[in-house]
């Protein structure tokens, strides 16, 4: 495979259509979208959509993922991938898939070429030049206990957007509520709390190096949890109009099914696209049970509290100023 470096939202989405006319496992997989079922709930300033996929729950047994060799390793290494799944190289380090179980339309997967851990710190620049690159998308990244189902393997996720609710309401957000807590000449670093159910940081830049270095600055200051080897993080990333919106969600562990201490439990494994306000989930008994109050109970558990929150802001600060 050479080195690609002009890849583009039309060559992912000429990719896609490619591959639904090649890759019959991957055509029937993204017709089950037509059967999502979906609700959506509606708070002060923002919304959660809740969606679940009644043949999903089918496509991800391992009897129905023929073509899919799961059992014979990594199934993001290369050496791994189905015979008909192609792919589109970026740079020397990447490939773009179109991924074969799909939670939106238009999914892809981002994948290292060389099977290393999930890490941000030395990637997040490449997720910027994706989201430059990939321009009629959002990038995803789920940290290695912050949703990512192969953790063994760097990746990032990708998707048509509009699909977030956050995403659509950041800038409403933002003008509402958001606190400016560093500004760059081509940057600002800005704290969300206190509102959405989720305090984060957004930052918007219009240079790559103003960005990696308040991003740099949140990483620091983020607290470390036993045994994680980063800081628990999802981020969300999109580029318009010559800038980048970086919407970084700051994590704690999340217990799952009945190891919660929540009264009503959920089967779920909450990533970037939970906390971009998108509930994707496993079975048709969580579906129905999911209330606003339940939401707003899950992201309570999954995202710092407000006192912890603000304790990173006066240390993004203090590094800011050293």
């Amino acid at each position: 495979m050479k080195p690609n470096f002009t890849i583009s939202s039309a060559q992912a989405n000429e990719l896609l259509c490619k591959q639904f006319a090649t890759w019959p496992f991957f055509a029937t997989n993204y017709q089950t979208l037509d059967k999502v079922k979906e609700k959506c709930y509606s708070f002060d300033d923002f919304s959660i959509k809740v969606q679940f996929n009644p043949a999903r729950t089918i496509m991800l047994r391992p009897e129905h993922n023929a073509g899919i060799p799961y059992a014979n390793g990594c199934p993001l290494c290369v050496n791994n991938l189905p015979i008909l799944q192609e792919r589109l190289v970026f740079g020397r380090d990447y490939i773009v898939l179109c991924n074969p179980n799909p939670i939106f339309p238009n999914h892809f997967t981002i994948t290292s070429r060389v099977h290393s851990p999930q890490r941000i710190l030395s990637r997040f620049g490449d997720m910027l030049e994706l989201s430059i690159r990939l321009e009629r998308f959002i990038l995803y990244y789920s940290g290695p206990s912050c949703g990512t189902s192969i953790p063994g393997h760097a990746h990032f996720q990708a998707g048509t957007k509009g699909v977030l609710p956050f995403m659509n309401e950041v800038d409403t957000l933002l003008h509402k509520h958001g606190k400016s807590i560093i500004t760059e000449p081509t940057a600002t670093l800005f704290a969300l709390s206190d509102t959405a159910k989720r305090n984060c940081f957004i930052l918007k830049a219009r240079t790559l190096t103003a960005a990696r270095k308040l991003f740099g600055l949140i990483y620091q200051a983020l607290p470390e949890s036993d045994g994680e080897p980063e800081p628990m993080m999802n981020i969300i990333s999109s580029y318009e109009d010559g800038t980048w919106t970086v919407v970084v969600f700051p994590r704690r562990p999340y217990l799952s099914g009945e190891e919660n201490p929540a009264k009503v439990k959920l089967s779920i494994n909450p990533g970037a696209v939970h906390a971009g306000g998108l509930i994707i989930t496993k079975n048709e008994a969580d579906f129905d049970k999911i209330t606003p109050a339940l939401l707003s109970e899950m992201y309570s558990q999954l995202f710092l509290s407000d006192d912890l929150f603000a304790d990173v802001c006066r240390s993004i600060q203090h590094l800011s100023s050293k």
